[in-house]
């Protein structure tokens, strides 16, 4: 509920943060209307009935709410607690993503203090790079096939290349000969 109310407060572009010490006043200020699931008829009715905040609903009790709204009473008395155990997903596009799905990725980064130009410089650390990864992937008893090698500039240009190889791998030298390569 919260991840969707503050999705709303910022359009388009915007970020809202709701601290857990402020999300009660933020309940209790919030108009009506910006109430996820209090669509515009809905926020009609609660205005002619002089509910115009978070805070006015929540001077409802459950039952008065479960009389007025049917089943969906109980949802906006919940909501206006703070109270919602609906699962948490986002979307991507009209993709679901699901806040617990299995990783598909596993890698490791540096930032150099400097910028650094010779390859000879970047080869020992490609190298401990790849067994960090090797290490992760037999800690876990995975294998990959595609291996990314990602430069990000002093200016955040990123340049991103990959190689997908015919087997499954977990062995550093695998890994970091082909990071070498790209």
């Amino acid at each position: 509920f919260f991840a969707k109310v503050a999705s709303d407060l910022q359009k388009p572009d915007g970020l809202t943060v709701i601290p857990p010490d402020k999300a009660e006043e933020l309940l209790e200020t919030l108009p009506i209307g910006k109430f996820y699931g209090v669509g515009k008829v809905t926020e009609k009715h609660f205005l002619k009935i002089g509910i115009k905040t978070g805070g006015d609903l929540k001077k409802l009790s459950r039952l008065e709410l479960m009389q007025m709204f049917g089943k969906t009473g109980e949802f906006y008395y919940e909501i206006a607690r703070g109270i919602d155990t609906r699962e948490v997903a986002a979307r991507f596009g009209t993709k679901r993503l699901e806040p617990n799905r299995e990783r598909k990725s596993l890698g490791t980064e540096i930032t150099f203090q400097s910028d650094v130009t010779d390859l000879t410089e970047m080869i020992p650390v490609i190298q401990q790079q790849s067994q960090e990864v090797s290490d992760d992937l037999k800690k876990k008893a995975l294998a990959g096939r595609t291996i990314t090698l990602k430069v990000k500039f002093f200016d955040f240009k990123t340049i991103t290349r990959s190689r997908t190889l015919d087997s499954y791998t977990d062995n550093a030298d695998v890994i970091a000969s082909v990071a070498r390569e790209l």
